[in-house]
């Protein structure tokens, strides 16, 4: 049985994975889009409140994907208590290095003075 829900754990992780990477890819793209935005309304020395509204949708499309970010790690963490629960062993599929704690994931920001 050991065997079968280490095979099923792979099938949920590959697709796992390639979700939360390609939303960190969306987002860097909807970045990427904001920036050449910002870049051609200088360029073309249009006034700022021209494409305006297409800011404000972007931010909001932006928005959404940092919500299903949060919620995929979300989802990647209750599947990780669900393998804790059934003893599976710990192993990575794609991770540089060992997930820290949930609750110790959070960035703090740094005042430039005190960097």
């Amino acid at each position: 049985m050991q065997h079968t829900r280490q095979a099923i754990a792979r099938t949920i992780a590959a697709p796992l994975l390639a979700t939360e990477q390609a939303i960190d890819e969306a987002l860097a793209q909807a970045g990427a889009m904001a920036t050449a935005m910002a870049n051609g309304r200088t360029a073309a020395r249009l006034p700022a409140m021209i494409g305006q509204d297409v800011f404000e949708s972007l931010g909001a499309a932006m928005t959404a994907l940092f919500e299903a970010r949060r919620r995929i790690v979300e989802a990647h963490a209750g599947l990780d208590r669900t393998r804790e629960y059934l003893r599976m062993p710990e192993t990575s599929y794609g991770d540089m290095s060992p997930k820290p704690p949930l609750h110790a994931a959070h960035l703090t920001a740094v005042d430039r003075e005190a960097a």
